[in-house]
């Protein structure tokens, strides 16, 4: 399946065709199941939940069928991911981990299935391990080098470095990211911030701007909102929710305080609540609701709730 929601669409309706022919063919059972995970993933499903509870239905009839099928193995992975991400029901061994487990057992069956590398490296990030998940990535794109998939993994490289406050490398992965879809708006997130870490304010600026044209409804509480979904770890999710308390829209001065907005201290004025500010060499994104960018004032910013200072300019350490 190529990604994007016509292709996700048209994929599902391939697999429901085979299926009515073959109730039984386990191929399709599994290309079923991993395409509705896709679906959730990835904002196409019009029924999250139900597509959800059906494709983890799918993959479990799969693994009951062939316990050694690695890309059944895979896809029950991706299931685990659509039960975070809709918040159907908790569990007592938290369902990342789970996710993470999955995929390890995918390529201890089949060392050659790329996606199982990318998932078993990329989704540590969300247990707050983002040091330990390029090795997956970097092997997912060894493995398959041209692979559709190949500018979301470069995001999800970028996303790492954004997480370890290594900037540069950030940019350059998602730079590579923006080469792919043009719905990959959130790759400009994290361009901006790490621009604005590096004072560059109008490559930041121009990040902005981009990010605001392939989603021009995104506000700053609707960012962190879609940041709350991915992950069912305590700690992630709590510093989270932390900035989504702060990211609640008021109005001032005509602006609503949830707009996306770049600015910089004094231009910085109350009513604008997404802001990319800098002391000296510290840039960086908060959500607040105090009328300047200050160093006294405790912000949440954009990849935690730790704020740098100017005694820990952005050395390698991770964020959230």
């Amino acid at each position: 399946m190529r990604f994007s929601a016509a292709d996700y669409k048209e994929a599902v309706d391939d697999y429901e065709r085979a299926l009515k022919l073959d109730p039984d063919l386990l191929r399709a059972n599994i290309g079923l199941a991993a395409t509705l995970s896709d679906g959730v993933v990835f904002g196409w499903s019009a029924d999250p939940r139900g597509n959800m509870l059906r494709a983890e239905k799918l993959a479990d009839e799969a693994l009951v069928a062939e316990s050694g099928n690695a890309i059944a193995h895979l896809v029950k992975a991706l299931v685990y991911q659509s039960l975070i991400i809709t918040k159907l029901r908790t569990s007592p061994q938290p369902q990342g981990e789970a996710g993470i487990a999955e995929a390890d057992t995918a390529i201890g069956l089949d060392q050659n299935l790329a996606t199982a590398h990318a998932i078993s490296g990329y989704w540590r990030l969300f247990l707050r391990r983002a040091g330990e998940g390029f090795s997956g990535l970097e092997t997912a794109m060894t493995l398959s080098p041209h692979d559709p998939v190949r500018p979301i993994w470069e995001f999800q490289i970028c996303h790492l470095h954004s997480h370890l406050a290594q900037w540069e490398q950030a940019i350059e992965h998602c730079r590579l990211a923006a080469q792919g879809p043009p719905w990959l708006w959130f790759i400009y997130a994290d361009i901006i911030a790490s621009n604005a870490r590096l004072r560059r304010d109008a490559e930041a600026k121009a990040a902005l701007a981009d990010l605001l044209k392939r989603k021009p409804d995104m506000t700053a509480q609707a960012y962190v909102a879609a940041a709350a979904t991915y992950s069912d770890n305590a700690v992630f999710t709590e510093q989270i929710a932390h900035g989504r308390g702060h990211a609640q829209g008021r109005t001032a001065g005509g602006r609503s305080q949830d707009e996306l907005i770049f600015c910089r201290p004094p231009s910085c004025k109350f009513g604008h609540s997404f802001y990319i500010c800098s002391h000296g060499h510290v840039g960086y994104m908060w959500i607040t609701r105090r009328p300047r960018c200050t160093e006294a004032d405790a912000f949440f910013p954009l990849f935690g709730d730790k704020p740098l200072t100017k005694t820990d300019p952005g050395k390698s350490i991770e964020i959230l």
